[in-house]
């Protein structure tokens, strides 16, 4: 009899040709045991790029992965609401493109489901940026008071866990986990903040796109506050 916890896992993309193979060889490598991982979804949105093709090729080698491809690109907020009309498990895992999960982050994502009142979880993103420069040193920062803030207060992104108790999410949100995160507390799930599943991350390498990048989460935040 298998009792593993299945799960649905959702991997938002837009032009990711090079990092996708790698996080699709992370997560079909990714040492489970009480968790099962029926499907993986990849939604790509409007890629111009090789990402396509490259899905494409492990969904050939692989019955588990499929590829759902959007010809507009609509926001992450409206790829996760087509990820979610998808899904068929009750445990969905959704991801970034641009990360890479450690080889355990899945299953100590998921397990904390064993509780049913745990609603979501969510890791820790560890950025590979170098902090000998200026840009670095603050994404690096960010991260790390990131960190010390999820433990006291569980903040979840890059990648998390979580019960399908939603149909759809809204779609002019720019703060997707955020988004999901009040749904979740909305119905009385709690949040689980998990350090020990890692995810590595790349942050911005120009100051510019660091502004813009902080500038929209706080912009989403102030949205969904309201």
């Amino acid at each position: 009899m298998n009792n593993k916890l299945k799960c649905s896992v959702g991997i938002l993309i837009h032009n990711e040709a090079e990092n996708i193979g790698k996080l699709l060889d992370a997560i079909l490598s990714q040492r489970l045991q009480g968790v099962e991982i029926t499907e993986i979804i990849v939604v790509s949105s409007a890629s111009t790029d090789k990402s396509d093709s490259i899905v494409r090729d492990y969904a050939e080698r692989e019955p588990k992965v499929s590829l759902i491809t959007e010809p507009e690109r609509r926001g992450k907020s409206a790829a996760i609401n087509t990820f979610l009309s998808a899904a068929k498990e009750n445990f969905l895992l959704i991801s970034s493109g641009d990360v890479i999960p450690a080889e355990d982050t899945l299953e100590k994502l998921l397990s904390p489901f064993s509780d049913e009142s745990v609603g979501m979880t969510g890791g820790r993103p560890l950025p590979v940026n170098k902090s000998d420069n200026f840009v670095g040193y603050w994404v690096n920062l960010q991260w790390n008071l990131h960190h010390r803030v999820a433990l006291k207060s569980p903040k979840l992104g890059e990648m998390v866990a979580f019960r399908k108790i939603m149909n759809s999410i809204p779609e002019d949100s720019a703060v997707d986990e955020a988004s999901i995160e009040a749904i979740i507390t909305e119905n009385n799930l709690k949040l689980l903040y998990v350090p020990d599943a890692i995810i590595y991350n790349k942050g911005p390498e120009k100051i510019c796109d660091f502004i813009k990048q902080r500038r929209r989460i706080a912009a989403g935040h102030f949205w969904l506050q309201k």
